[in-house]
């Protein structure tokens, strides 16, 4: 992982003091506590799939991914809580052994703002066709 590869223009202040580990740390997850096995990784953009072994109610694992909003975390389907780890990347406790996926599906502010920017859009077209009828109107009357 390189910070100058992130396709995103936050990065939490936290990943900011560890830039050399975001650079050296291998890409997957990595139990920061207690003796957890991540087995069968499968990574393609936002989306990860893993299986964890051996988890005990005091474990931490920190996932490869820089901590944003907007993630969901499953373990066995039920979604659970994250937080970010001193090194800025998502981090996550209490699992059961079983599946383990994350999908960024976005923030609500996000959400929102598509949702804004569609309807400007479709209004702006509306605008050019409405003028458009309007200038043709114009050139048959004359």
């Amino acid at each position: 992982i390189s910070i100058f590869h992130i396709n995103r223009e936050y990065l939490p202040e936290k990943a900011l003091q560890n830039v050399e580990y975001i650079e050296t740390r291998e890409d997957g997850a990595i139990s920061l506590l207690g003796d957890v096995k991540i087995t069968e990784e499968e990574r393609e953009g936002l989306h990860y799939k893993a299986k964890a072994e051996n988890v005990t109610t005091d474990n931490i694992i920190e996932l490869p991914f820089i901590f944003y909003p907007g993630y969901d975390i499953k373990n066995n389907g039920k979604t659970i809580d994250y937080f970010e780890t001193n090194t800025g990347f998502i981090g996550i406790t209490a699992i059961e052994d079983g599946d383990l996926e994350v999908n960024y599906t976005s923030t609500k502010i996000e959400y929102i703002f598509r949702k804004v920017s569609l309807i400007g859009l479709l209004l702006l077209i509306f605008d050019i066709v409405f003028e458009i009828k309007i200038f043709n109107k114009k050139e048959r009357s004359v």
